[in-house]
């Protein structure tokens, strides 16, 4: 009996096969749909993918100025639709016009009228953001199955899972927790400082130079904004760019206003080139500098084979416009840095010859040559508006500490304040300590990620005497400024270590007026004045309720991986 049923079961098998045959004779299985525009067929019945089975539909995209959180909501969303659309199911298949049918359905159509996605051939724009906006109502968020998180959709953290879905947050399982990097805080901030009153850095104007200070803190998280005057004065000249832009950047992440701003400007025939830094570029530490190559393709990274070039860093942030203006100084093109969570000094000068300069030394890297490979420029010191000297320099071949920082140092008269990221340079804290003993009143303003550095000389040049504040918020004390007597005022994007003098692509200028430094004085005492006076003794935490709001905003502020309440730091103090 059992032998006939196992006969019968096979004769069915056969049959069911030979029905699906002839059921799908003409069709071919689809056998990946890999993105939205993509689609895999088994042309040769093998039943596996090969090289030449892919179909693309390069007709279907999603505007690449859209924020970065829109598009990653819509490639997800429009794959979905493309997969379950079609995914393992048998589709004719027309080569010549390149159609592929589902019974009477046309692939194409479909994703078209779906709204997720635009045709280019057949623009439904206001459907297109009809649908952006009813998707977006839904509040989505990335749950990781892995380790049953779930996260904003700007999240790096839930970004790089490599097990997620989205799904609208009323929908999250009720065993899932909120990643504490990016929804859920671990001190309210009431909890931390309720006292704590952060005023906004007035604008320094002199002109043809414009300083824009950003203080600590003067928003409580990152911000994808583009509201302080650094910013908008970016965005500005951007917009008002007729010709040319280059620019030299270590990242961009997260500033939605000045990504689409260079695109438009392409758009409308700016010429436009830039640099950046290799070893955070294509990588996810700045994911949108890999996203702007992929739209504007005239760019460098500063890539090399050479071992002895790996670890140096392309660290300016420059911009140069229609070779008359430079917009720089320590602002990386972040929601931290341009938005005003990290203290910050950017600068615009309008002058011919320094955009020349600027120009010089940018195309040399756009040439390829980056770090010790570039040739020392030849410059002077610039006049601007008949009181204002300025001198630029670059790094590495212009040797700043050694060369113009320490003689400034040696010539101080009675103050000099530093405010500063990364302060580990030996002979530069030799210099300080000879000024101090000389009578010069030196203050400095230290990050408190510079305070736990092994290398940082703040405790040495304490022991001397000096006053050293480290700051107590959780944003960076990213600023590199020095003034020298209310007279000079150095800015720029290079930290005071040996690898900015001697290894990094860096910019300096070198101001003499006395009403800027007198003006970047007051500024440097606003934040001064802000930082209790404890801390000119002991270093606080990065990530602790000492340094006010890092345990709820959402940054991983001592680099160690963990973020608010998931950084020992944070829990301890519970």
């Amino acid at each position: 009996m059992f032998k006939y049923l196992k006969l019968l079961f096979v004769f069915i098998l056969i049959f069911l096969f030979i029905l699906v045959f002839f059921i799908n004779f003409g069709k071919y299985k689809v056998l990946d749909v890999p993105d939205y525009k993509t689609v895999v067929l088994d042309l040769n019945h093998n039943f596996q993918p090969d090289s030449d089975e892919a179909i693309t539909f390069d007709e279907l995209y999603i505007p690449d100025t859209l924020s970065s959180e829109d598009r990653f909501l819509l490639e997800y969303l429009a794959l979905r639709e493309a997969q379950h659309f079609l995914l393992h199911k048998y589709v004719t298949y027309e080569p010549e016009t390149k159609t592929i049918q589902l019974n009477d359905s046309d692939f194409l159509q479909h994703m078209t009228s779906s709204h997720l996605v635009l045709n280019s051939n057949s623009k439904d724009e206001e459907g297109f953001k009809k649908k952006l906006e009813e998707e977006k109502a839904k509040d989505y968020v990335i749950l990781n199955i892995k380790s049953k998180r779930y996260h904003k959709l700007n999240c790096d953290t839930g970004i790089k899972s490599k097990l997620y879905k989205l799904i609208p947050v009323k929908f999250v399982p009720s065993d899932y927790i909120p990643c504490k990097s990016c929804i859920n805080v671990y001190l309210n901030p009431e909890e931390v400082s309720p006292d704590i009153k952060v005023e906004s850095q007035k604008l320094i104007d002199v002109g043809d130079i414009q300083i824009f200070p950003l203080g600590l803190n003067e928003v409580k998280t990152p911000q994808n904004s583009c509201q302080t005057s650094a910013c908008k004065v970016l965005l500005k000249e951007i917009n008002s760019a007729q010709n040319e832009i280059l620019f030299a950047v270590y990242g961009l992440h997260n500033q939605d206003a000045i990504f689409n701003a260079l695109i438009n400007a392409h758009k409308r025939g700016v010429k436009i080139k830039w640099v950046s830094d290799y070893s955070t570029s294509p990588t996810e530490y700045y994911p949108d500098t890999k996203r702007l190559a992929d739209i504007l393709s005239d760019y460098r990274y500063d890539y090399s084979d050479n071992k002895a070039q790996a670890n140096k860093i392309m660290h300016n942030k420059f911009f140069i416009f229609d070779g008359k203006k430079v917009f720089t100084g320590s602002s990386n093109i972040t929601q931290t840095d341009l938005t005003g969570f990290n203290a910050n000094y950017s600068v615009l000068i309008n002058s011919d010859k320094i955009a020349e300069y600027y120009t010089k030394e940018f195309n040399q890297m756009y040439e390829g040559k980056f770090h010790s490979d570039k040739e020392k420029i030849e410059k002077s010191p610039v006049l601007l508006n008949g009181d204002t000297e300025v001198s630029v320099f670059f790094s590495p071949k212009d040797k700043i500490i050694i060369n113009e920082i320490i003689p400034l140092i040696n010539s101080a008269k009675s103050t000099i304040d530093i405010s500063i990221f990364y302060l580990t340079h030996k002979n530069l804290k030799e210099a300080l300590i000879e000024a101090s003993k000389r009578g010069v009143k030196i203050r400095i303003i230290n990050d408190a990620t510079n305070a736990s550095n092994k290398f940082s000389v703040h405790k040495e040049l304490r022991g001397e005497g000096i006053s050293v504040k480290t700051e107590n918020f959780a944003g960076k004390n990213h600023s590199k400024i020095i003034i020298f007597d209310n007279e000079i005022t150095l800015i720029g994007s290079m930290n005071f270590t040996s690898s900015g003098e001697k290894a990094n692509d860096e910019n300096v200028l070198i101001i003499k007026n006395t009403k800027i430094a007198q003006e970047m004085t007051e500024s440097f005492n606003k934040t001064w004045a802000q930082i209790d006076d404890k801390y000119l003794n002991s270093d606080p935490p990065a990530e602790s309720p000492q340094s006010v709001y890092s345990c709820f905003d959402g940054v991983d502020n001592d680099f160690d991986g963990k973020t608010d309440g998931q950084d020992e730091g944070c829990r301890s103090s519970r």
